[in-house]
């Protein structure tokens, strides 16, 4: 697999988008992984952690031919806090990304 962004929803003329670490509530969370380079049947697992490194999501899929990016977001609303989420790929680990979620500022 090539290279692995955490980050809001990506320009489609940018590419992969920037990697971030912080987010405020509301925003939409994405891993995006490019996988143009990765062989066929690849399980490839997400787990999203909370600070005390519980599992509050994952998702597994396997890459197919000619695919290009693989989206992968939290399968809930998150709280507040600071967070993981993990890639592995074939069981291996192949990225960690920590990030911190805090709440918007009303006005």
């Amino acid at each position: 697999l090539g290279a692995c962004v955490l980050g809001t929803p990506a320009d489609p003329n940018r590419g992969i988008g920037d990697d971030m670490a912080h987010f405020t509530d509301g925003e939409q969370i994405q891993l995006r992984v490019d996988a143009h380079r990765a062989p066929a049947n690849a399980r490839v697992s997400v787990d999203w952690l909370d600070a005390g490194l519980n599992t509050v999501g994952s998702e597994l899929r396997t890459t197919r031919n000619a695919e290009d990016l693989m989206t992968f977001a939290p399968p809930r609303e998150l709280s507040p806090g600071f967070y993981r989420v993990r890639l592995r790929i074939d069981g291996r680990l192949a990225q960690e990304r920590r990030f911190e979620l805090s709440r918007a500022r009303s006005l």
